[in-house]
């Protein structure tokens, strides 16, 4: 990685992550999505039938994937711990 790559700072984040990924994505291959998802310790959605505009073209999948992460989150919250479930 550059030196100006902020993707080095990716495992200083420490909060819940929930990425997002378009299954055809062409810009960007599914191998980065598990890359974050790994150096994030974050949650991974792969939404079906889009590419890397997942929000414009999968409105509703991508709605659907947030609300459960809130959801687990929320969840996590009210047991009193900040890891999320395996």
């Amino acid at each position: 990685l550059r030196a100006d790559d902020p993707r080095q700072e990716l495992e200083s984040i420490d909060c819940p992550v929930l990425v997002l990924w378009g299954a055809e994505d062409v810009q960007l291959p599914l191998d980065d999505a598990f890359e974050y998802t790994r150096r994030l310790r974050a949650r991974l959605r792969v939404i079906p039938g889009c590419g890397h505009l997942l929000i414009g073209e999968r409105p509703d999948a991508c709605e659907r994937a947030i609300e459960d992460f809130l959801g687990v989150q929320a969840t996590v919250a009210s047991k009193g711990t900040t890891c999320p479930p395996d």
